[in-house]
């Protein structure tokens, strides 16, 4: 598509083109979290703790949940931190389709999109499945709870790397 037709576009380009930017805010939180659980862990492995750099971002944050869960005791922090960590594993589960879903964009009669995420993965030698269906309002709630659910993860982290660090020093 050339800049002389931009203002000619279908509505399924437009369409298209929301989906594509929609789900590219989307990876980049779940990149962002992805560094700050990898940062986390290299801290407690540097704290002394014995913790696994698994090569996948959701065995890292598994990894995490059980770190600091360790860490839990009588310390607030912590349990904040669980919880939170929890709730971003609940959101980590839709990185995947959506980095390497193939989405097929469709526009209702009243111009509103929908966009139709298919993936196929191999675990254990089988073919696993998935899809997701989404519409424009659905996409704009997710990347909602899920900026709002990145910026207490941060924050959460943020208390749990001070404590680290303590221990480090």
């Amino acid at each position: 598509m050339s800049a002389e037709n931009f203002d000619q576009l279908s509505p399924h380009d437009l369409a298209r083109a929301e989906i594509e930017a929609w789900r590219a805010e989307c990876l980049d939180l779940f990149a962002q979290g992805e560094v700050l659980i990898g940062a986390l862990l290299e801290l407690a492995r540097d704290a002394g703790l014995r913790v696994n750099l698994y090569p996948v971002a959701a065995q890292r944050t598994v990894e995490a949940v059980r770190m600091v869960d360790l860490l839990i005791g009588d310390d607030t922090e912590a349990k904040d931190a669980s919880a939170v960590l929890a709730s971003w594993q609940g959101l980590e589960s839709r990185s995947e389709i959506l980095a390497h879903g193939v989405c097929t964009e469709t526009v209702d009669r009243d111009g509103r999109w929908f966009g139709l995420f298919d993936m196929i993965s191999y675990r254990g030698n089988r073919a696993a499945r998935g899809r997701w269906a989404v519409s424009r309002a659905e996409a704009e709630a997710f990347l909602q709870e899920l900026d709002h659910s990145y910026i207490i993860l941060k924050s959460q982290l943020g208390a749990i790397r001070l404590e680290l660090g303590q221990r480090a020093a």
